[in-house]
């Protein structure tokens, strides 16, 4: 896996018998789950609905959550320390001080 240049290598797929018998596989299984991600589970509405009441908005906190509250055990006030973060590795340029 290069995330570099997003891509995933795997040498045995240059191999065309070996590609063509994943392939053959991959497109029976997709074709067992009626066209879909053999992983994909039916979305019913009420899945959907419980869903769509649950989600709460990356600022709030993000994800499923009952009532659309985030509850966290030990909440804590946001104190300012004055760290600034910083890329050690990385060289100095005009616009940083």
């Amino acid at each position: 896996v290069d995330l570099n240049t997003n891509e995933i290598n795997c040498t045995p797929l240059n191999d065309p018998a070996i590609l063509h018998a994943r392939k053959a596989n991959w497109d029976n299984e997709v074709a067992k789950n009626g066209g879909f991600h053999p992983s994909l589970p039916v979305a019913d509405t009420r899945l959907l609905q419980r869903a769509r009441h649950m989600a709460v908005p990356a600022i709030q906190g993000a994800g499923l959550h009952p009532n659309r509250t985030v509850w966290v055990r030990n909440p804590r006030e946001a104190t300012p320390s004055g760290f600034m973060p910083h890329n050690k590795f990385r060289t100095a340029t005009h616009n940083e001080t």
